[in-house]
């Protein structure tokens, strides 16, 4: 593992931890504590959900699911894709880390969800296959194209440069989850 992979490494599971920590903590009815405190942390709680469009995107089983319909739990969006050799399953496999580490009532309350940022690759069985891997639990969307997946990574701010087919790139997205 190269300096770079395990610097981003490290980044990585201190966002998944402090993530969890904190999920934990609302999902659990404890209060949100210091505020001060929290923001020292980087952790900001926003006092509600942002508004997602009303894009239609289809999950790993093949149906289709309104992103703006994601309601009665914590989603937990996690931008990737299925191609992504390293971020991506690191991400998703801390992921599953946390939700095994969160009492059963809280886990209850959470869902996961990968959204592809590669929909021209990212099939919904490829995604059904790659999420088992991690999670059966673990859900995946799929936009109709890379315009749909833009408009719901613009609401809640998630950065991702598309892929552009013709000269066989991939996706780039920050490693990043959002409630």
């Amino acid at each position: 593992m190269t300096r770079t992979q395990k610097t981003v490494f490290i980044l990585v599971a201190l966002v998944a931890l402090i993530m969890g920590l904190t999920v934990n903590k609302v999902l659990s009815g404890k209060g949100q504590g210091d505020p001060t405190a929290l923001i020292d942390a980087g952790i900001i709680l926003l006092p509600q959900s942002r508004q997602l469009p009303p894009v239609t995107m289809t999950d790993q089983n093949g149906q289709p699911v309104v992103v703006n319909e994601l309601k009665g739990k914590w989603s937990l969006l996690f931008f990737g894709y299925t191609f992504c050799p390293d971020i991506c399953p690191t991400t998703l496999a801390q992921l599953r880390q946390i939700k095994s580490d969160l009492p059963k009532d809280v886990v209850d309350k959470v869902q996961v969800i990968l959204v592809s940022v590669d929909p021209n690759r990212d099939t919904p069985t490829q995604l059904k296959q790659y999420l088992g891997y991690f999670d059966p639990q673990f859900q995946g969307l799929t936009g109709a194209n890379v315009e749909d997946v833009q408009k719901v990574s613009n609401a809640v701010s998630i950065p991702f440069i598309p892929a552009t087919p013709a000269s066989r790139t991939t996706p780039s997205t920050t490693a990043a989850t959002w409630r």
